[in-house]
This record gives structure tokens, C-alpha cells and sequence, in this order.
């Protein structure tokens, strides 16, 4: 997260001062757009994909055979 939090117990004037004016849905809105920008998530393991998909295709095949 950067310098200042979404949420704080400062007051307005604080709250103003260091957000430029913005309220709180500017804020967040922004925030989310830094994360969705800068996020890079760990990627998978070798064949975790793999075995996720097969998880999904065994358990669709339960469900129109209906065995369990």
C-alpha cells in the first residue's frame, strides 16, 4: 500500500491534506488501480494448472453421471 492508508483515524483537515483533497472513493478508486498495475502474483507450480483442471473435469463428470 502506499505512504497513507485508506482509512485512519486523523481528522478531516489531516485527511485532506494528505490525500490532495481527494475523498475516499478517489482513494480507493486510485489504489485499486495501482494494485491492478503493479500486482505481480507468484506464479504456479509446475503442473498445478494441470492437476487443477483435472480436478474440474473429474467433477464434471460426476455431475452428469451423478456418481460420487
Amino acid at each position: 500500500m502506499r505512504p497513507w492508508k485508506l482509512f485512519n483515524r486523523e481528522n478531516r483537515e489531516a485527511w485532506m491534506e494528505k490525500t490532495g483533497g481527494k475523498d475516499l472513493a478517489e482513494c480507493a478508486y486510485e489504489e485499486a488501480l495501482h494494485v491492478l498495475e503493479n500486482h505481480k502474483p507468484i506464479p504456479l507450480p509446475n503442473g498445478a494448472a494441470q492437476t487443477m483442471r483435472s480436478i474440474i473435469e473429474d467433477y464434471e463428470v460426476e455431475l452428469k453421471t451423478g456418481l460420487k
